[in-house]
Formats: structure tokens, sequence, C-alpha cells
């Protein structure tokens, strides 16, 4: 839906606009107007910076890794019951999918 009120702007203006000053624009049309807004790393690129950055992409590399152990082991692991004297390794299909979904959630969770 696009309205076209005295302080929408037009779509040449839109694309002259920088990404934060497009986001402020959309929201000041839907009437939300932030009180207060601050860069976390007010110096781009300085090894804080870097390092958060690196710390996220991790925690997405591991929920990806945890994700597709999840597949593997859902698609390839031994669950169906055995009698004893067999190999006893369904028991630990389920564990195995909790603790790999636990994994992932809390990887994804905490990025």
């Amino acid at each position: 839906m696009s309205s076209t009120g005295p302080d929408t702007p037009s779509e040449d203006e839109l694309r002259e606009m920088s990404t934060e000053q497009t986001m402020l624009t959309g929201a000041a049309t839907d009437g939300v107007y932030p009180v207060h807004r601050r860069n976390r790393f007010p110096v781009p690129g300085t090894k804080a910076e870097k390092r958060s950055e690196r710390a996220v992409a991790a925690l997405f590399a591991i929920a990806a890794l945890a994700g597709v152990a999840f597949i593997v082991v859902f698609i390839a692991a031994p669950w169906n019951w055995k009698p004893p004297g067999n190999s006893q390794n369904f028991r630990f299909y389920t564990p195995l999918l909790g603790a790999l979904l636990g994994i992932m959630l809390a990887a994804l969770g905490a990025g």
C-alpha cells in the first residue's frame, strides 16, 4: 500500500537517501519516532566491532553445522528398537536429536 501524503517522499528522493535515512523516514511515515538512537561502535572498523562481527558469524556457523548434523542423524542414525544381545545404538537417537537441536537454537538465540 502506498500513501501519497504531503510528508511522503517521492521515489526519486527515496533512491537518493541513505539506508538509515530511509529507515527513519519509513518509521516517521508509520508514526514512529525514535527517542534515542546511538551507534554501538561510533568509530567504524575498530577491533571491537570486528570481534563482534566474527563472534556472530561463528555462532551462525555453529548453528548451521548443528542443523546439518541434526538432519544427518535424523536420516541416517538407527532408531528401531532391537532386543538385547544386538547393537543398542538406537538408544542414542533421541538424545542426539535433542542435543543438536538445543545447540542450534542456543547458537541462533545468542547470535
